[in-house]
């Protein structure tokens, strides 16, 4: 239990300093060091770091860097500031064990429906290509699908296959979309949003668990949006603008999660809500700087972040 809490304090570190990078820079965030940050949550979630210090030979780190023992120590009672003796075992309330139990299993649910749902979703897009299309002189390779099954989408998480309707290839903004599509394959996030649903399943009882999630699916629809108009000119981005909000109205079959496409929007009870879609339009409508200054400061918050997050580490002591 000491280990679990311990990765989820380290792996909610870099989700709260990207939230907190977001609501301070707004206009100005940059999604693209927002995407790592939320990668780096995802590792220190999953990965129990808490455990390297112990394949270390017992010299290898000095006595004031191991804080469990002290730590433990005073969980032990040797070290208390209380006259008696603390007891072995914490007791909670009837309540609370059938209510994290109800949770957990509405979690584990959750989860399995997704992908079950994903799966079916991917398996009938899988059953409409009916053509491969090359083109090595520029580099593409897609699938081709009927008009009005669904919008450009990548789909699989290791097999990965960009589909197209049929039609669309002849758009004379083609290639900007190929480029969308082709940096979710680059990133895997479909596989990525595969590790946040484990992330929730670990950690279900932290909330910033559930934010990763959220912060992921928009972070990489603007991060392939961005990659779509690199070295455009302003009107070029106009018209992959105009595209976006055409491409809201179209229909998907897959649930919302698994969306990486050009509608990746969300919903409300008057219709479409475009929050989302502006801020993916005003963000790739801008200049990104590419200086050293702009290159030194994601390197700078990365290394703090992973410092923070791996110095739970200390922190950990196994029980006996």
């Amino acid at each position: 239990m000491e280990l679990l809490v311990c990765m989820s304090i380290a792996g909610s570190i870099p989700v709260m300093i990207c939230l907190f990078l977001y609501l301070i820079q707004r206009g100005n965030y940059n999604y693209i060091l927002g995407r790592r940050l939320l990668l780096t949550g995802v590792f220190f979630y999953l990965v129990p770091v808490q455990l390297v210090k112990y394949l270390l030979p017992k010299d290898a780190l000095p006595e004031t860097m191991l804080i469990g023992r002290k730590a433990d120590s005073y969980l032990s009672g040797t070290l208390s500031f209380w006259s008696e003796k603390q007891g072995d075992y914490i007791w909670i309330p009837q309540w609370f064990n059938i209510f994290a139990r109800i949770w957990l299993a509405g979690i584990i649910i959750f989860a399995i429906y997704e992908i079950i749902k994903y799966w079916r979703g991917a398996h009938s897009i899988r059953n409409y290509i009916f053509e491969k299309i090359e083109d090595p002189e520029d580099n593409l390779t897609y699938y081709l699908i009927p008009d009005e099954i669904c919008g450009p989408c990548t789909i699989g998480f290791f097999r990965q296959k960009i589909v197209f309707p049929e039609s669309f290839p002849l758009h004379p903004d083609f290639i900007m979309v190929y480029k969308h599509e082709h940096t979710h394959l680059k990133n895997h996030d479909n596989l990525v949003k595969l590790l946040c649903l484990f992330v929730l399943c670990l950690h279900w009882m932290n909330p910033v668990a559930y934010l990763l999630l959220f912060l992921y699916i928009d972070t990489a629809e603007i991060v392939s949006d961005s990659a779509a108009v690199d070295g455009c000119t302003k009107e070029k981005r106009q018209d992959y603008a105009n595209l976006l909000v055409l491409e809201a109205a179209t229909s998907d079959i897959r649930p919302a999660v698994w969306k990486n496409n050009l509608s990746g929007h969300k919903r409300n009870k008057e219709g479409k809500d475009f929050k989302t879609l502006k801020r993916r339009i005003n963000y790739m409508m801008k200049e990104k700087r590419k200086g050293m200054l702009q290159r030194g400061i994601m390197v700078a918050v990365s290394a703090l972040t992973v410092v923070a997050s791996a110095g739970t580490a200390f922190a950990y002591e196994p029980m006996q």
